[in-house]
């Protein structure tokens, strides 16, 4: 009997040592993302959603001709609707979804959340004020027919902080993210120089899309190499 309760006494033990040890590996880095809900910026570090199943995804791609992924929806099985559920945002197996508080309601009735560009210890992603189209062989709907422009859509980036706050992603911002890394650094700091704000008053004169697009692009690319460095450690 006592032989008995030791086995499983062992068993329950390294069962839990080893559900610890797989909710302790942060999400940076993994080859594989768990399809799931997230409830907080925590699941999702730790490649761990809470919810794993009675939700479904419905992606948003760029256009009819472009079928680039930018964004999704979902929506929560009816078990889950009577339910208060704080959802930080949500990954479909393939890609990982947040949403930015600011810009809900902005698109459409429903919440849009943003694909992440790059999954690292500042993830980051894009948020286009554009309508998007719904994926899928269904006709195309338009998630947003009120918003008309005149010019090219704006692209505004966000990043995700270690501290799992998002912010808006500019050069300025970025220059401190990159200060632990001196080479990176000094290379963003020579490219970065038409981008950053010493005269603000004529910076924001002087902004116009094309230009808020490049900082951005450049912000990326140093993010990029920034996560890359930073999961290899």
């Amino acid at each position: 009997m006592k032989k008995r309760f030791s086995i499983l006494a062992a068993f329950v033990l390294l069962t839990l040592l080893c559900r610890a040890q797989s909710d302790s590996v942060k999400i940076f880095g993994r080859k594989t993302l768990i399809a799931g809900v997230y409830t907080s910026y925590e699941e999702f570090e730790k490649n761990a959603p809470s919810i794993r199943e009675g939700f479904s995804v419905t992606r948003l791609i760029n256009s009819k001709e472009d079928s680039t992924v930018v964004a999704a929806l979902y929506q929560l099985n009816d078990s889950f609707k009577k339910k208060t559920i704080p959802v930080w945002g949500f990954c479909d197996g393939a890609f990982a979804y947040v949403k930015h508080p600011d810009v809900r309601g902005y698109f459409s009735k429903k919440a849009i959340f943003w694909k992440l560009e790059c999954v690292g210890p500042y993830s980051y992603f894009t948020v286009v004020t554009k309508p998007l189209v719904f994926a899928g062989p269904a006709p195309v709907q338009l998630v947003t027919a009120a918003l008309t422009f005149a010019s090219s859509p704006r692209v505004d980036g966000y990043v995700i902080a270690p501290d799992g706050k998002i912010k808006y992603a500019d050069a300025l911002s970025t220059e401190k993210y990159l200060s632990s890394q001196p080479a990176l650094l000094k290379a963003f700091q020579k490219s970065a120089e038409p981008y950053m704000p010493y005269d603000y008053g004529t910076t924001l004169e002087l902004e116009t899309d094309e230009l808020h697009a490049a900082e951005f692009a450049l912000v990326k690319e140093y993010l990029l190499k920034l996560n890359q460095v930073l999961t290899k450690e």
